[in-house]
């Protein structure tokens, strides 16, 4: 929508043939948006990472939502969405979102390397360019847990919210 709400800028789908769900939406200063949520589209159009059929995804469409400046699917074997998205200054993207997978993609240092339940949340970090995995980690406890959103500060800390069944 225009700034003043009263005329439509752009409006698109986005998705592959089977089921897929946005759950969050962050605009830069630019306009761009980028978009987190679940794809169960094996031909869901990712431009860095191939989709598995049960996977959370991340996007950056551009100004004029025509276009994609990459989209990239993030998950393990067993099934993950994403809840939130939040973009710092360099353009980088922080997503964080709840996985069933033990192979889940942790990165090397990662706070929490192992799944501790059935659904663990997670937290990850992809650079400007939606190429790299910067970070990735579990984040749970005994039993299932998720975060629902996450935010970053001019200093690049990361802050997550949501739920926890786990008393750990």
């Amino acid at each position: 929508l225009s700034a003043d709400g009263s005329s439509r800028e752009y409006a698109t789908f986005l998705g592959g043939s089977g089921y897929d769900i946005s759950r969050d939406i962050f605009v830069d200063g630019d306009g761009q948006a980028f978009v987190t949520g679940h794809t169960r589209s094996l031909d869901f159009p990712a431009t860095s990472s191939a989709c598995t059929g049960s996977d959370a995804f991340v996007t950056q469409l551009n100004t004029l939502g025509n276009g994609i400046g990459y989209s990239a699917c993030l998950g393990g074997s067993a099934g993950e969405e994403g809840f939130s998205i939040a973009v710092d200054q360099d353009g980088n993207a922080y997503v964080a979102g709840q996985t069933y997978s033990t192979d889940f993609p942790v990165t090397a240092g990662a706070y929490q390397t192992v799944r501790g339940n059935s659904w663990d949340g997670f937290v990850a970090k992809l650079n400007a360019a939606g190429s790299d995995l910067e970070y990735a980690t579990y984040l749970g406890g005994s039993e299932d847990d998720w975060p629902e959103d996450v935010a970053v500060d001019s200093s690049g800390c990361v802050y997550a919210t949501g739920n926890t069944e786990s008393s750990d």
